[in-house]
C-alpha cells in the first residue's frame, strides 16, 4: 500500500489541501476512490466564471457528480464584455446549490468597459443583478441559500450611469451571515431599515469603494452592524461625483460614531472639494475619537478633515498603536516644506507608536520621484528624528499605479507599494556613513533606483553629496 494511504484521512486531508495545482489535483482524485473525495474538494473549493463557456462547463461538472456542489466555497464572477458571457445567467441556480459557499465575488462586465454605447448596460442590472439579490432576500428562508456565505465583493454600475443606489442592494446589507462586504461606487444614499435590524449584522469589515456618500446614507448603513472592526470609507476621487461639495464633516463623523465601541481600523481618503472647512470648536459635547478604545489603526489622507481632530490631545483616540498619513505629494518642490511642523501637530495631541507616511499612487516607481530633491530627503529625517524623541519609528511607502484607477476589478494591476525609509535602519546606517566619511573623505555618489531610500537619506543627512542634484 502506497504510505500516504496508511495515514488517518485527518492527517491526508490537510496534505490534499496544501496541493494548488488543479493539475495535481486532478491526478490524485484519478488515482484510488479513497483520495477521490478528498482531491476533488480541493480541486472545487475555488471556481473563477470569466465567460460563459466557463459557466456551461461548470454546470456540467456539478451536475455531473452532484456532491461537487458542496465543495465550492469561493466563486469568482467577472465575465468580460467581449467575451460570450450571457450563459453566465445559469449561475444563481447553481448558487443555490452552494450549501458551503463562503466566499462570492461579482463583476459587471461593463464596469470598466468605455466603449461608446457599452457603457453601464441595463439589461445587466434588470436580468442578472435581480437574480443575486434574490438570493439573498430568500437566505433568510429554511434551507434558503447562501448561509454560510461570510465575504461578498460587489464591483457594479447603475442602469446607464456610473453609480448605483446603495438601496438598491438592500437585501445584502441585510444579510444575517456576511462578516465582509465590500462594494463599490455606490450613491451611499438615504434608506430606511425597521428598527428590528438595527445593530444585528454580524459585518466586521466594511470597504466603501470609490463611493458617493451621504451622511444620511452612511448613518443608516453603520447603525446595522453590532460591531464593525474595520471601515474603510474611500469616497470618490477618480470619478464624477453627483455629492454636493463643501458638506460639513460633522455628520460624517457622528455616523462613524456609531462604531465607536468595536471600531479597531478606520481608513477616510476623498477628494479635495468634498468637505468644508471643520473643526467643532462651537460643539462643547463633541468627543472626537477619545471614545474610540479599541482604535488601534488610524489610515487619514491629507485631504480627509479627520486629521484635523488629531493635534487636539481631547479629541485624541486613546490606544492608538499606527497613524498612516496617506495620500501625500511630491509636486510641487514646496510640499514637504511644512511636513514635519504638520506631524509635529498631530503628534503633539495624539499618541501613536508607528508613523506611516504613504505618497499618492504615480505611474513610476522611480527612487528620483520623492528623492530627486536633497530638501526634500532632510525633511523625512526632520521627520524621523523628531518622531524618535517620542520612540515612534517612521517609514515612507511609495506606491506605484499601472494606468488604471479604482475600483481595481479582475485583470487590472493594484498599485504596488515600496519602503522606500524605516528610521529604524536608517539610524546605524547614519553612524555608518559618517564613519565612511571620516576615514575616506566626503566621496559623491549617484542615485541608483536599486539603491534602498534608506541609504540615500543617511548620505545626504551625513553630508554627501549627490551628482544628480
Amino acid at each position: 500500500m502506497f504510505p500516504l494511504l496508511s495515514l488517518p484521512l485527518d492527517l491526508v486531508h490537510p496534505i490534499v489541501e496544501s496541493i494548488d495545482n488543479p493539475d495535481d489535483l486532478l491526478s490524485l482524485a484519478q488515482t484510488c476512490t479513497k483520495l477521490q473525495p478528498l482531491a476533488e474538494a480541493a480541486l472545487w473549493k475555488q471556481v473563477h466564471i470569466r465567460n460563459g463557456e466557463s459557466a456551461d462547463r461548470l454546470l456540467a461538472s456539478l451536475e455531473a457528480r452532484p456532491h461537487r456542489f458542496g465543495c465550492v466555497q469561493e466563486l469568482e464572477i467577472t465575465p468580460h464584455p467581449r467575451s460570450t458571457w450571457h450563459e453566465i445567467s445559469i449561475l444563481p441556480s447553481l448558487i443555490r446549490k452552494m450549501g458551503n459557499l463562503r466566499v462570492l465575488q461579482l463583476e459587471s462586465p461593463f464596469i470598466n468597459y468605455f466603449n461608446r454605447g457599452e457603457r453601464y448596460k441595463q439589461y445587466w442590472i434588470d436580468q442578472y443583478i435581480s437574480e443575486y439579490l434574490r438570493l439573498f432576500e430568500d437566505s433568510s428562508l429554511e434551507d434558503g441559500p447562501l448561509t454560510n456565505l461570510t465575504s461578498f465583493t460587489f464591483h457594479s454600475h447603475g442602469a446607464g450611469t456610473r453609480y448605483y443606489k446603495l438601496d438598491t442592494i438592500y437585501p445584502v446589507l441585510l444579510s444575517s451571515t456576511l462578516t465582509h462586504l465590500h462594494i463599490s461606487c455606490s450613491d451611499v444614499n438615504k434608506f430606511e431599515v425597521p428598527d428590528a435590524n438595527l445593530g444585528k449584522s454580524p459585518l466586521r469589515t466594511l470597504v466603501l469603494d470609490e463611493c458617493n456618500v451621504t451622511s444620511e446614507g452612511l448613518s443608516t448603513l453603520l447603525s446595522l452592524p453590532r460591531g464593525l472592526e474595520y471601515l474603510y470609507l474611500q469616497e470618490t476621487s477618480h470619478h464624477g461625483s453627483s455629492i454636493q461639495s463643501n458638506m460639513p464633516m460633522g455628520p460624517i463623523f457622528a455616523a462613524i460614531s456609531q462604531q465607536k465601541h468595536s471600531l479597531q481600523h478606520l481608513q477616510h481618503s476623498c477628494s479635495k472639494r468634498g468637505y468644508s472647512d471643520w473643526l467643532p470648536n462651537d460643539e462643547p459635547d463633541f468627543t472626537g475619537f477619545s471614545l474610540f478604545y479599541s482604535l488601534k489603526t488610524l489610515e487619514l489622507d491629507d485631504k480627509s478633515p479627520l486629521k484635523k481632530l488629531l493635534p487636539v490631545p481631547q479629541y485624541a483616540p486613546p490606544n492608538l498603536d499606527t497613524f498612516c498619513f496617506t495620500g501625500l505629494e511630491c509636486r510641487p518642490d514646496t510640499y514637504w516644506d511644512d511636513m514635519p511642523s504638520r506631524v509635529n501637530s498631530i503628534s503633539n495631541g495624539t499618541n501613536f507608536k508607528h508613523l506611516e507616511l504613504h505618497t499618492s499612487p504615480a505611474s513610476t516607481n522611480s527612487l528620483s520621484r520623492m528623492f530627486s530633491l536633497p530638501s526634500r530627503v532632510l525633511k523625512l529625517v526632520e521627520i524621523a528624528r523628531n518622531m524618535k524623541e517620542r520612540n515612534i519609528t517612521t517609514t515612507l511607502t511609495n506606491y506605484t499605479r499601472y494606468s488604471v484607477i479604482p475600483p481595481y476589478v479582475y485583470g487590472e494591476r493594484r498599485p504596488v507599494p515600496v519602503v522606500y525609509f524605516e528610521s529604524e535602519k536608517f539610524w546605524p546606517e547614519e553612524e555608518t556613513q559618517i564613519a565612511l566619511m571620516e576615514a575616506f573623505g566626503n566621496k559623491p555618489f549617484e542615485l541608483e533606483d536599486k539603491e534602498c531610500g534608506t541609504m540615500v537619506a543617511a548620505k545626504l543627512a551625513a553630508g554627501r553629496h549627490c551628482l544628480d542634484y
